[in-house]
């Protein structure tokens, strides 16, 4: 039985025109294919070198981190073990183990008090919830400063780029009109009191009117007041000392109170920190 010539046939190359025919079995059946007789030249062998391209492609890009980004790296750099677990790094293949200056990169910045900081180590401090403007001002349009009885402590440089922070949240204009300072220690101690007091008396980047400190509620705490009571003598602003949350209103509206010292307004601090933490102030 005669076929055309198979398209599958070897892939050799023949200088002659003259051809025979010979079979190929394919079980019961006998096909028959042509073949030269001539001398045969094999093709030959085409290998298809990637590296080159890709070493090309780099060049071309201008030297990008594309294709160091992407992992790849050439067969002669790669490990001669198959099963090595070390890791194999080139030296042009953009990482630094010595530099954390990629993670720097992607961490961010904002600009406090003139100063760079990077937001990661803001948003840290603002978590501490040690101090937080709400946005609540007094009837005569002061800005309150809140230090809430969080019972958690910041070193005096944590205490500076917090507040030069919080007090570049007002608008300009509120900010010079000064502030109203509301520190709730009553379920800490008076050592707490004398040292926020401190920290307010040696930087404060504001004017501050007047300061309400409601006092630590415990049995001790009570007795160790007569220590304490010339705590706000050396500051230099006013200081109110109140025994409980239900005397400060006598002093601000509940309306423009948070709830956490018995007024009215709902302040929720990790919401409003997570809002300034994606807008980059």
């Amino acid at each position: 039985m005669q076929a055309a010539p198979s398209c599958y046939g070897s892939m050799v190359a023949s200088t002659s025109e003259e051809a025979t025919t010979s079979s190929i079995s394919r079980g019961p059946m006998t096909m028959s294919v042509s073949r030269t007789n001539s001398q045969f030249i094999e093709a030959p062998a085409f290998f298809y070198d990637m590296d080159t391209d890709l070493k090309e492609l780099k060049t071309a890009l201008k030297d990008v981190d594309l294709l160091n980004d992407s992992g790849y790296r050439s067969v002669i750099e790669r490990s001669s073990h198959p099963f090595a677990t070390s890791l194999v790094f080139h030296e042009d293949n953009g990482f630094d183990l010595e530099d954390d200056a990629a993670d720097e990169h992607w961490d961010g910045y904002l600009t406090v008090g003139g100063d760079r900081i990077k937001i990661r180590d803001m948003s840290d401090i603002l978590a501490t919830r040690y101090a937080f403007i709400s946005g609540a001002r007094t009837s005569e349009g002061l800005t309150i400063v809140t230090f809430p009885d969080s019972r958690s402590t910041l070193p005096f440089e944590d205490y500076s780029l917090l507040v030069k922070y919080l007090l570049q949240v007002p608008p300009l204009e509120d900010s010079h009109k000064g502030f109203v300072v509301i520190i709730d220690r009553r379920s800490d101690k008076w050592s707490a009191v004398r040292t926020l007091l401190l920290q307010i008396s040696s930087f404060f980047p504001g004017k501050v009117c007047v300061t309400f400190v409601i006092k630590p509620e415990g049995v001790l705490q009570r007795a160790l007041e007569v220590g304490y009571r010339g705590a706000a003598d050396t500051c230099s602003f006013k200081v109110i000392q109140l025994e409980s949350s239900a005397e400060l209103r006598k002093y601000i509206h509940s309306e423009h109170l948070t709830m956490d010292v018995g007024g009215l307004i709902k302040y929720n601090h990790l919401e409003w920190v997570q809002h300034r933490m994606v807008s980059f102030p």
